[in-house]
């Protein structure tokens, strides 16, 4: 067990006063007086800084003899998707035309307005809507297709073209007659918060932790620059992103075998090109990528760029420190990036270990 250090555990309380969600996954916190243990944005009163202990993993706190947190559970993924959720989930992607209306959900004893509330909360949207966003997917596939406007509309349920336009419009920002190439979006779960993944003719174009803000920003940029517009895609097309991803947090594995769509300047792709060559456990400076890019001149646009960079632990901007090297910004929170580089050393010395053992 690594020790923690004062300054550590004082920054680690004042996110824990904020319920700062930039430190999902990086500690849990022991409460002395009721023995049970949190995470980082447990809704319950806040203890006082002399009655809590700090913990860098679930096990860790229990090893000491708290007990899990009732409200807040930090023994499960918070941004996993429960399984009977995730059956209607399976069950809409595999029949995207077919509508589980309020009284379908009520005859198989599940509530409407909890499967909303988690769609809103994890989705940002309602269940309702993530269904009509699927079946417009699924009608934008058939009209690049060639298909008619006006058959696609009556076989994904619209009794009118006009009712069918005005959905189509709202869910892609165009109008059917103008149907044009779509970066899908996904939810995925990893243990520091969900991701937004974003698909674009096969190829990963987006991987940002959950942020509405910064979601956006990437999404606007993507889009504008490919001339496509954004709509919740099935979970099928992400599958290979979620078991390497899955892979990476074990610490199974320090790279990605993904096809890679990088959306930028010819300068920010050589720069985010260089951040693929730092190998994992490993750190570099912005002068030293600025150097490897023969722009030695060019360091703060180094930084610039590999701020804006869309696909997060892929592409990995979270390995590029200060010169003094000092951590410094990262769209996904200081607290994420120390956690992802100490996941990596530690992951970087158990492979190098098995090839030894490989070797011998």
């Amino acid at each position: 067990m690594e020790m923690i250090s004062i300054d550590t555990a004082d920054r680690w309380y004042q996110a824990l006063l904020e319920k700062d969600e930039n430190y999902e996954g990086v500690f849990f916190v022991g409460v002395k007086s009721t023995g049970i243990f949190c995470r980082p944005g447990c809704p319950a009163r806040k203890p006082k800084r002399s009655n809590t202990s700090f913990f860098q993993t679930a096990k860790e706190a229990m090893a000491h003899g708290f007990r899990p947190c009732k409200r807040c559970h930090p023994l499960t993924n918070r941004s996993e998707t429960p399984p009977w959720i995730n059956s209607l989930i399976r069950e809409v992607e595999g029949n995207p035309d077919q509508r589980i209306t309020d009284a379908e959900l009520e005859r198989r004893n599940l509530s409407p307005l909890k499967l909303r509330r988690w769609f809103k909360q994890n989705r940002g949207m309602t269940f309702h809507a993530f269904q009509r966003s699927l079946a417009l997917q699924n009608a934008q596939q058939n009209l690049l297709k060639g298909a008619k406007i006006s058959s696609v509309a009556y076989n994904h349920g619209y009794n009118s073209l006009s009712g069918f336009t005005d959905a189509y419009k709202r869910s892609t920002g165009t109008s059917p007659s103008s149907s044009k190439p779509c970066i899908y979006t996904h939810q995925l779960s990893t243990p520091l918060g969900p991701m937004i993944a974003g698909m674009y003719d096969q190829k990963l174009v987006m991987l940002e932790f959950k942020s509405d803000q910064r979601v956006e920003k990437q999404m606007l940029r993507i889009g504008n620059q490919l001339k496509a517009a954004s709509i919740e895609g099935p979970g099928h097309l992400f599958q290979d992103v979620r078991e390497q991803l899955d892979l990476y947090f074990q610490g199974l594995s320090n790279s990605f075998d993904l096809p890679l769509l990088m959306v930028g300047s010819a300068f920010q792709q050589k720069v985010w090109n260089a951040l693929l060559e730092i190998p994992a456990g490993t750190t570099q400076s912005y002068e030293e990528i600025a150097r490897h890019i023969k722009h030695t001149r060019a360091v703060r646009a180094v930084g610039t760029a590999n701020g804006a960079n869309a696909l997060a632990i892929v592409i990995p901007c979270h390995r590029v420190i200060g010169k003094n090297g000092k951590l410094t910004g990262y769209a996904g929170g200081l607290a994420r990036k120390e956690w992802l580089l100490k996941h990596e050393e530690k992951a970087f010395r158990s492979v190098k270990n098995l090839l030894k053992v490989d070797k011998s």
